[in-house]
């Protein structure tokens, strides 16, 4: 702002197209601070679960068609592998439905562009758990980054707080979060949540 008040003074008769990339500047800055705002306050505030009975093989195959155009302009195979067998479990569905958009988009963007593939599971429960995978081809975790530490990120416009906000959101389900490398290249993040949350709420973590 500064630089077109200063430009301004120095030529008031200029074009304004010469102000387009201080402008375009501020534009990017603010949109960055404001999701940065946006998440601390969801971070900060207590996740408060608005509980119903969730069919995960419908969400989750909703939530994969919404990224499966950009996955076709990134040249990136997004495979969708969802038993219809997994039971309903109870949860809040638009705060889980946040934690896979944001775990899918992640993995299309540590591919980037293909060829790669990005692929989203479910894998048999165990303990009354049901387990979702969400895996990459990407080029991996760099070694002793915390993914889920508030402002981690590998990204440059990226805030570091969706993956904190994931893990929130699955710890106040009872569930768990976690991720491993893949051979030769790429990540797989694993979603564990309990058919009933309130009875594991009261577990102590890990």
């Amino acid at each position: 702002a500064q630089r077109i008040v200063r430009r301004i003074a120095a030529a008031p008769s200029a074009p304004a197209e010469s102000l387009r990339e201080a402008v375009s500047a501020i534009v990017s800055t603010t949109r960055q601070l404001d999701e940065l705002i946006i998440g601390f306050k969801d971070f900060a505030r207590e996740q408060r679960l608005d509980l119903g009975e969730v069919r995960l093989p419908r969400l989750l195959q909703e939530i994969a068609a919404l990224w499966e155009a950009e996955a076709v302009a990134r040249g990136i195979a997004l495979a969708v592998e969802v038993s219809p067998d997994v039971p309903p479990i109870q949860a809040d569905a638009e705060k889980i439905r946040r934690v896979f958009d944001n775990l899918l988009r992640n993995a299309l963007e540590a591919v980037d562009r293909g060829p790669g593939l990005v692929r989203i599971a479910t894998i048999a429960s165990t303990h009354g758990n049901v387990r979702i995978a969400v895996e990459d081809t990407g080029p991996g975790v760099p070694e002793g980054l915390d993914v889920f530490g508030l402002f981690e990120t590998t990204k440059v416009a990226g805030t570091g707080l969706g993956l904190a906000i994931c893990k929130q959101i699955v710890l106040a389900h009872g569930g768990g979060i976690a991720f491993a490398s893949r051979l030769p290249r790429g990540t797989v993040f694993y979603v564990d949540l309990p058919s009933d949350p309130l009875s594991q709420r009261s577990r102590p973590p890990g």
